[in-house]
């Protein structure tokens, strides 16, 4: 595990990885949407920063929470500048704040952080894509949703 006080800089080329549930596995192998769909309570989209964390780390964390411990597990990585772009496609503005270095879109409540750091006790490298949540519209979300899917995700058999 890597330091407890680093925190993600959310640089275009930085990765997130999402955990893909097995039903959301495609014929083919492919990620579905809803593998990146928030749930109707989220107040984000949660994820981890590959710059804090390995993917294998990771992948042992989402294997414990998700699946009790047992089976292969499927992680979606996808850059910041993939989650950005799907952002704009869908009319959803990120830009990046010259002044603070951070990413913000215009929300319900004004200018917010596109992507926050969310540390956790079990998961150092948890974060929060901030403009997918329940509070956009059921549209907007299925256009990112549908951006960030299609690729096959990275597959771990842990022992």
């Amino acid at each position: 595990m890597r330091k407890k006080n680093k925190q993600p800089t959310f640089s275009p080329k930085s990765e997130l990885a999402r955990y893909v549930d097995p039903d959301e596995i495609k014929s083919g192998g492919r990620v579905s949407s809803g593998a990146f769909m928030p749930s109707p309570v989220d107040t984000y989209l949660s994820v981890n920063s590959l710059e804090l964390e390995k993917v294998q780390e990771i992948a042992r964390y989402y294997r414990q929470i998700h699946q009790s411990g047992t089976g292969n597990v499927a992680v979606a990585c996808r850059k910041i500048v993939d989650y950005n772009n799907a952002a704009n496609f869908a009319g959803l503005s990120v830009q990046k704040n010259s002044v603070s270095g951070r990413w913000e879109f215009r929300g319900a409540n004004g200018v917010l952080e596109a992507y926050k750091y969310r540390w956790t006790h079990i998961s150092s490298s948890h974060c929060g894509v901030e403009f997918i949540n329940a509070q956009l519209d059921e549209l907007r979300i299925k256009k990112i949703a549908r951006r960030l899917a299609g690729r096959r995700p990275h597959l771990f058999e842990l022992k």
